[in-house]
């Protein structure tokens, strides 16, 4: 059970739930899609049968192509993330901006080799950047606001201020 008290929801909740569920979908999507449309689920004996241990990237097999495909390719990664974010929005915790540049200079340097940008993959990262100018612009906090987020040691988290004056502040209860 989760019960919120206190403070108001941010103005940028919605942008954050976009993005998260963008990457969340387009990571789903491309794994499914690759394990059928494309046909690497038909490698799933191979690779657990162990063929792509000691495997030459150099000389990659179909089975070896089919796994970068999907099970490490960049698009289980992209689930956790976007889950994640949806996880920091549901507490009231605007995602760091670092994790929307790093996944933009993910995506542009891909698009650089590769000479396509996923149009989903972009609509998140911008979003994600976007929601985070938002979060920590001056004239959303109070004055004298230092956001804190600390655990009382029975898994109830609150975001707010040094001390804990109770002011401004999201307290979050997980059983």
């Amino acid at each position: 059970m989760t019960t919120t008290t206190g403070a108001r929801p941010a103005p940028t909740t919605g942008i954050i739930t976009w993005a998260g569920w963008l990457l969340v979908v387009f990571g789903t999507a491309h794994t499914v899609l690759a394990l059928t449309k494309e046909h690497a689920a038909s490698h799933i004996g191979e690779w657990l049968g162990g063929e792509l241990w000691g495997a030459s990237l150099s000389e990659m097999s179909p089975a070896g192509s089919a796994y970068w495909l999907t099970v490490d390719s960049f698009a289980p990664p992209f689930v956790i993330i976007g889950l994640t974010i949806l996880w920091l929005n549901r507490r009231g915790i605007a995602p760091p901006p670092f994790i929307a540049w790093a996944l933009l200079t993910w995506t542009v340097a891909g698009a650089a080799l590769a000479g396509f940008a996923p149009p989903l993959d972009l609509a998140a990262e911008i979003l994600l950047l976007v929601a985070a100018r938002r979060a920590n612009s001056p004239e959303r906090r109070p004055p004298g606001f230092t956001p804190v987020l600390t655990c009382d040691g029975a898994n109830r988290w609150t975001v707010g201020e040094p001390g804990g004056t109770g002011v401004n502040e999201t307290t979050t209860e997980t059983m």
